[in-house]
């Protein structure tokens, strides 16, 4: 059973590259170089890299454009060394009973090193900030386990569970102090879309149906057509490609070293898969010569926060070029 499982998440996790997505065609690829931080990404943000010499689609050729960082952007900065201070803070809001690391140091012991303050200065800045500092790899950082979890109740075919990673909680504190604390702060300065709703403060599923469903009401109301149509972006954490991503947390701020080792270690992942049989010895990770794997763990605390950036790059896209159509009655 775990050997099949173990197939059937590598193989839904190069799903984008046997598929042959744009982000993933050969023309594509000098831009993801170096996990995304290569000298072409400085370009790309600074609006100076020749997009239109690609052989990609004019839909994605204006995607990278909108790269391109504003005067404010320029200004924006990401510390990569996570202070004391905010370690503690972190660990003060955290949940205990949140499952926490593949090296099962769960989040008490976490919380009980931020009690005191030496500790705490030599956790926020060892554990948690040289890799991000540095843009290497921490050794136990590579490691993270897929547990397999039921859709739908007593539903357990294989390919219909879903995964959700296991990760170190040392790495995902540091994500979630970067991406909650600045990241996404800086993309509100900056201005995201208006019609983006999903992982953002203030912003509910609740206001978001309810804005519908008087968008509905008021056509109804005053007899005219409408259309509205479902996007449902099936596996859509598991299609994203965190050296893409990189470009998009640089531009809100994050350094070159922060955005290179949080790409770095999701490439270096080794995972095991956790079911309710337990924990397998086997793993599954990129193998040189393979197809390669994609995706943004789910799981991950700052997956909500990298879609809200790109889908709002998307929107502004899609408001400015598709203004929609017209639709006439024949009569």
């Amino acid at each position: 059973m775990e050997s099949w499982l173990m197939q059937r998440n590598k193989r839904h996790l190069q799903q984008m590259y046997i598929e042959k997505s744009p982000p993933t065609t050969e023309a594509f690829a000098p831009i993801l170089e170096d996990y995304g931080t290569s000298t072409i990404t400085d370009e790309i943000l600074e609006g100076t890299f020749d997009v239109d010499s690609l052989d990609i689609s004019d839909e994605m050729k204006l995607f990278l454009k909108s790269l391109k960082r504003t005067p404010e952007e320029e200004r924006m900065h990401v510390p990569s060394r996570m202070p004391k201070e905010a370690f503690q803070e972190v660990m003060r809001v955290q949940n205990e009973s949140t499952s926490s690391s593949p090296s099962a140091i769960h989040y008490t012991l976490w919380k009980a090193i931020a009690e005191v303050d030496e500790l705490a200065e030599i956790h926020a800045l060892w554990l948690r900030s040289l890799p991000f500092m540095h843009g290497f790899i921490c050794e136990r950082h590579k490691r993270e386990i897929d547990c397999m979890l039921e859709k739908k109740a007593k539903v357990r075919q294989i390919h219909i569970l879903r995964i959700i990673g296991l990760m170190e909680g040392c790495w995902n504190t540091y994500l979630k102090w970067a991406y909650n604390k600045h990241i996404m702060p800086n993309a509100e300065k900056s201005g995201l879309s208006s019609n983006q709703w999903g992982g953002r403060r203030g912003r509910s599923a609740i206001a978001c149906a309810t804005r519908k469903l008087i968008t509905w009401e008021y056509f109804r109301y005053v007899k005219e057509t409408v259309l509205a149509f479902p996007g449902d972006l099936q596996s859509n954490f598991d299609r994203m490609l965190p050296s893409f991503n990189s470009i998009i947390s640089m531009k809100y701020g994050m350094t070159r070293t922060a955005a290179r080792c949080r790409a770095a270690t999701v490439a270096a992942f080794k995972r095991n898969i956790r079911t309710a049989a337990g924990t397998s010895k086997g793993t599954y990770q990129y193998e040189s010569g393979d197809v390669k794997l994609g995706g943004e763990i789910q799981g991950k605390p700052d997956n909500m926060q990298l879609w809200a950036m790109e889908s709002s790059l998307l929107l502004k896209l899609h408001e400015e070029h598709c203004r929609g159509v017209e639709l006439r009655d024949p009569e």
